[in-house]
């Protein structure tokens, strides 16, 4: 009787005419597609449809909660509602998107195929049933069991069915289930263990589809599997890092920290900046066909003073600064160059992050060249100008809408007006005369909106009433939006010329003005309508932060990103006292103090060692008399 293994398993060098299951495949393949397709779906709704998506900095409106309070002017709310029609979502979804959409399309087609192979097989996962193979009953008589094989065996026998391999397994399996049933041992065996061989060991592995196993398949398979391994593979490896871990926290390339340090100094001006995010390696593509050229002359004569006085300067960079410049400068350019300008801006604001941290750092290490509070508070203004279309020194009345030069000089009455000395006393009467109804009523809105910061800051030593040397000092800053209601969250900034949403972001400095020396830099990104921040602590000492003795006047500046002229800067006083002067007590808990009480097994151990050695030491003085005298010879002996 030829054994079950070789008749219903598939090896190397078996036979290749037997019927091989691979119905073990489908439920693999479905549980596989499952895993690969939920969190793709997960991340497809999340980012794409709901807009929960890391944009380095960019919002989403979607991201934003119920009770956050937008800048409810005109302008804001058209630009809000652009970035939410079906029209902006196509653009917003991307090339990225599309191909997510399309392989998610795919992966559920697949599963569907999958379901249907696996409906198609309900026996499910094939065993060895030597009824089913004859087409019996269980419990069939020997006489129709023989009566099944001889009508089954007319069919499938190899004579009849010369060259057809399928035909010969066929008769293979119906021959091992007629001697199956028809031995008492064998059908013993398979109503026991469900095998005619006897009891054996459970082998499981993965199912794999049929036509894998096929010959002509083979080099098919092999070329397949190459391109995957050495091309698929590798190449998503490749663009991961090209895409990915080229880019710093701020979504720029790392390589542009190099060039801005060479740049930086404490004298940095404006030029500079402009310069810096010109030269970015992100902008190394950008074109200035002939075409524009007369446009860009125009602009650079216009703005000579602002652009470097070298001969021979890249054209890709120069094209960056004017267009920046003419953004700054609020001045209309072709639709072209427009596209461009939107393309810089948006990357711009994450480059002068960069910038920051660059110049941040630059003020940390020791021998290199200084940084001063100017050009930290310089970068910043420089997002803040950008933000909101404005040149260096311009009245920050102009962030207002339908706001220009004649109806500033009007406000200013012939000197630059500022946002606070509006809200605090000005005749808007005077103003409403020379505005339209729904003009007036933006200007108002915004006036209303724009932020207002109530700072305060503190230096401590937690445990202490005072500061002394060598003392670990913690500073705490405090921030608080006083327009905003209880529960309410910060919206989106307010900008008339930016085409892009921002969220705003503040910027805390933390400074010794005396020493012109930045201690402390940190942005936050809050909605909330009180922020605290307890981050930066500093040791007093030789080795660290080397203070005085006497009373320290430093400065903290709270600036955002987004509004120019509205920071506010307050001091920041402590006193660092003599260590002597300051008394340290060292709190210990009452159980600690019972414990020092107790003997410990090791101080019981010694003081008994230690009154042996005393009683040894210690001999009794001899009484005299014969007694003591012979005690005295056997001592001396």
């Amino acid at each position: 009787m030829s054994g079950f293994k070789e008749t219903f398993t598939k090896e190397e060098g078996g036979e290749k005419n037997l019927d091989y299951d691979d119905s073990a495949f489908f439920y693999f393949a479905a549980v596989l597609e499952i895993v690969v397709l939920l969190p793709l779906v997960y991340s497809f709704i999340k980012n794409k449809i709901l807009g929960y998506e890391n944009n380095n900095g960019k919002p989403s409106l979607k991201n934003l909660d119920a009770n956050t309070y937008h800048c409810p002017c005109s302008i804001c709310a058209e630009k809000r509602a652009f970035h939410i029609t079906p029209e902006t979502a196509s653009k917003k979804f991307g090339f990225g998107g599309i191909f997510q959409l399309l392989f998610i399309v795919f992966l559920v087609y697949l599963l569907y195929i999958t379901f249907l192979s696996i409906i198609d097989s309900p026996q499910g996962i094939k065993r060895f049933d030597p009824y089913e193979i004859l087409g019996i009953e269980i419990g069939a008589t020997d006489k129709q069991i023989r009566s099944a094989f001889r009508e089954m065996s007319k069919i499938y026998h190899p004579d009849k069915n010369i060259g057809n391999n399928w035909a010969t397994g066929k008769y293979i399996q119906i021959t091992k289930a007629y001697e199956t049933l028809t031995n008492e041992l064998a059908k013993s065996n398979y109503e026991k263990y469900g095998n005619p061989d006897g009891p054996s060991s459970i082998r499981f592995a993965i199912g794999l589809p049929r036509f894998l196993l096929k010959t002509e398949n083979h080099i098919s398979i092999l070329i397949v599997f190459f391109i995957i391994i050495l091309v698929v593979i590798p190449g998503s490896v490749l663009f991961w890092i090209n895409t990915t871990k080229r880019l710093d926290k701020n979504g720029v390339i790392q390589e542009n920290a190099g060039l801005y340090v060479r740049v930086l100094n404490e004298n940095l001006q404006i030029k500079h900046c402009l310069f810096m995010i010109a030269m970015s390696l992100e902008f190394q593509d950008i074109n200035a066909p002939k075409s524009e050229s007369a446009e860009l002359t125009k602009l650079r004569n216009r703005y000579l003073e602002h652009i470097p006085k070298r001969q021979n300067i890249n054209p890709r960079i120069l094209k960056v600064m004017l267009l920046l410049l003419a953004h700054m400068d609020r001045r209309e350019v072709s639709e072209s160059l427009k596209k461009d300008t939107t393309m810089i801006l948006s990357k711009a604001v994450n480059m002068i992050e960069t910038m920051l941290d660059a110049t941040y750092m630059l003020n940390l290490m020791q021998k290199t060249k200084k940084m001063s509070i100017r050009t930290f508070t310089l970068l910043i203004e420089f997002s803040q100008l950008l933000t909101q279309g404005l040149m260096l020194h311009d009245s920050n009345v102009l962030m207002l809408p339908k706001i220009d030069e004649s109806l500033l000089k009007f406000l200013g009455n012939k000197k630059k007006p500022k946002i606070s000395e509006l809200k605090e006393n000005y005749d808007f009467k005077k103003i409403q005369e020379k505005l339209s109804p729904e003009a007036f009523e933006d200007f108002k809105a915004v006036l209303g909106y724009l932020p207002e910061l109530k700072v305060t800051a503190e230096a401590y030593v937690d445990g202490e009433e005072g500061i002394s040397e060598g003392d670990l000092v913690s500073v705490k800053f405090t921030i608080e939006r006083l327009l905003l209601k209880e529960g309410q969250m910060q919206g989106i900034a307010h900008s008339c010329f930016f085409p892009l949403l921002r969220l705003e972001k503040l910027w805390i400095i933390l400074a010794d003005p005396v020493a012109n020396k930045v201690y402390y830099l940190k942005s936050i990104q809050s909605k909330e309508r009180i922020i605290e921040d307890k981050d930066f602590k500093f040791p007093i000492g030789p080795n660290a932060i080397n203070l005085g003795i006497g009373k320290q006047k430093w400065e903290v500046h709270v600036k955002s990103d987004c509004y120019y002229g509205l920071d506010v800067t307050i001091p920041l006083e402590f006193e660092v006292l003599p260590a002597s002067l300051i008394k340290k007590d060292i709190f210990v808990h009452p159980d600690d103090q019972k414990i020092e009480k107790q003997t410990t097994w090791i101080q019981q151990v010694m003081s008994g060692l230690q009154a042996e050695e005393s009683s040894e030491e210690e001999m009794p003085e001899l009484e005299e008399g014969p007694e003591s005298k012979e005690l005295e010879d056997i001592i001396d002996s």
